[in-house]
């Protein structure tokens, strides 16, 4: 079957957050990191950002005349939390992302937004980020799946 929409995974990424973690005050798609730290933020909450994709240049990644690709995408999902920290250590932020990053793992990882794609497995880190009392906690997921042009 043809793939007609490249990014497809969005939608499904989004809805499995929301029903796996029904505790987060919003799931939502974001163009880009600045995007998202410039917005006034609802928390505890998800947001969905298409990183890119990895390509392979072998035969086997490219098939015939690279018309068939094994495309990789990454999807980052970052956590956004808010703690009033008057100290302004992170760690009442901490305190609430940990669980809210176990759960995020366990509907995630492993998860096939549909038959087409490969169980999803973690991408390459990327680091947290805290300001102002918000914590932002990015996880990097890798959906592989083929494309053909």
């Amino acid at each position: 079957m043809a793939i007609e929409d490249y990014l497809f995974i969005e939608q499904p990424l989004i809805a499995r957050i929301k029903e796996k973690m029904p505790g987060l005050q919003g799931v939502y798609a974001c163009a880009n990191l600045a995007d998202l730290a410039t917005q006034q933020q609802i928390t505890p909450a998800a947001h969905v950002i298409y990183v890119g994709d990895e390509t392979g240049t072998t035969s086997k990644d490219q098939g015939n005349l690279g018309k068939v690709q094994v495309v990789t995408q990454l999807w980052a999902v970052i956590l956004a939390v808010y703690d009033a920290d008057p100290i302004n250590t992170g760690e009442g932020a901490r305190r609430l992302a940990g669980p809210l990053i176990a759960s995020l793992l366990r509907a995630v990882s492993g998860w096939k937004p549909d038959d087409t794609v490969k169980p999803l497995v973690r991408g390459r880190p990327v680091p947290p980020h805290y300001a102002n009392g918000y914590g932002y906690y990015p996880f990097v997921f890798k959906a592989e799946f083929v494309f053909n042009t």
